[in-house]
């Protein structure tokens, strides 16, 4: 559920929370599975909290349906002990919402885990027009400048 809602076209990040409940003797085969919506045009940035005594035993990938997205391989997963992972990505969504899966494993034996991820998305306004703009206007600055001169004393003598 996310604790920031903001409107599309608006400057706020849209931040989404979860926590994942991953039982003792979870097998990679019989992962864990939980589905986050999110609003957004770009998945921006992933955090996994492993808490202490996590000791390297649970592991966790996000996905888009069945793709990996963080960590980008089928067969890798992020593991901690007392750790924040930190993942920035730009990976394009389709729709007006769109579902992440939460998958995660516990090779431990005795305990059950639980890991804290916060996702963040942003709208297509806040990923391009800065970068793109600016590129833009860097390009027709230098155009100008050929054709009428630095500081608008022309070309001509």
């Amino acid at each position: 559920m996310p604790y920031d809602e903001p409107q599309r076209g608006s400057s706020r990040v849209p931040v989404y929370t979860a926590v994942l409940k991953v039982p003792a003797n979870t097998p990679v085969l019989s992962a864990v599975k939980e589905e986050l919506e999110v609003e957004g045009d770009y998945v921006t940035r992933l955090e996994v909290y492993f808490p202490p005594g996590c000791c390297c035993l649970v592991g966790f990938q996000l996905r888009y349906g069945e793709l990996p997205l963080a960590p980008s391989k089928p067969d890798h997963y992020f593991r901690g002990h007392g750790r924040l992972v930190e993942y920035d990505m730009l990976f394009p969504l389709t729709g007006k919402t769109s579902r992440l899966t939460l998958v995660a494993f516990n090779e431990d034996e005795k305990y059950d885990h639980a890991l804290y991820i916060t996702v963040y998305t942003k709208y297509e306004h806040e990923v391009e027009p800065r970068g793109l703009w600016a590129r833009v206007l860097e390009a027709l600055l230098a155009f100008l400048e050929r054709i009428i001169g630095p500081r608008g004393r022309g070309t001509r003598a």
